[in-house]
């Protein structure tokens, strides 16, 4: 798995996913599935999925539930909004 401590030669997670694919991240951890996100960002599902195959490709991971953890593990996203996330939609 990929994670901070892994990077090359010293790159950030700011180099490594561009801002749309850091975008897709944040929101698939919100719990957004492909067609809601593509109407949130204003985009076809088809880029969607392009995006996302590069997300799953750079951090090796091969579902929502696997990148929910690699972000969390690598700061992308924190487990005090995915708590909070839990807690708004009653599952806390």
């Amino acid at each position: 798995m990929l994670n901070l401590m892994t990077l090359p030669f010293g790159m950030k997670l700011s180099t490594l996913y561009s801002e749309i694919e850091r975008k897709i991240i944040f929101w698939i951890c919100k719990g957004l599935e492909r067609p809601q996100l593509a109407d949130k960002m204003n985009l076809c599902q088809k880029t969607i999925d392009w995006h996302r195959n590069k997300i799953n490709f750079k951090s090796h991971t091969g579902n929502s539930v696997e990148l929910l953890h690699y972000a969390i593990r690598v700061g992308l996203y924190s487990m005090e909004e995915f708590l909070s996330d839990v807690a708004a939609r009653g599952g806390g």
